[in-house]
């Protein structure tokens, strides 16, 4: 299942465009239920603060939201 950004007309940060980096790790985030920094460094073959900073991203746009703190912080999907 590929993922698409849904449409909220109410939220423009979630009608932004991602990118492929952003699509894979949703994908990922869908098929596996969550989503964490290392897997995002394994799966876009990226250092620790790229990671963050796309998680980030994803969480600013409305698309994941953090659970837990340091070695334990995920990433999972909003709804």
């Amino acid at each position: 299942m590929n993922y698409q950004a849904p449409l909220n007309q109410n939220n423009s940060n979630r009608n932004s465009v991602l990118s492929e980096k952003m699509k894979m790790v949703m994908n990922f985030a869908n098929e596996n239920g969550e989503v964490t920094e290392a897997d995002i460094q394994s799966l876009l073959n990226v250092k620790r603060t790229r990671a963050y900073e796309i998680a980030k991203s994803l969480c600013d746009k409305g698309l994941l939201y953090v659970c837990g703190r340091g070695a334990n912080k995920k990433y999972l999907l909003v709804g």
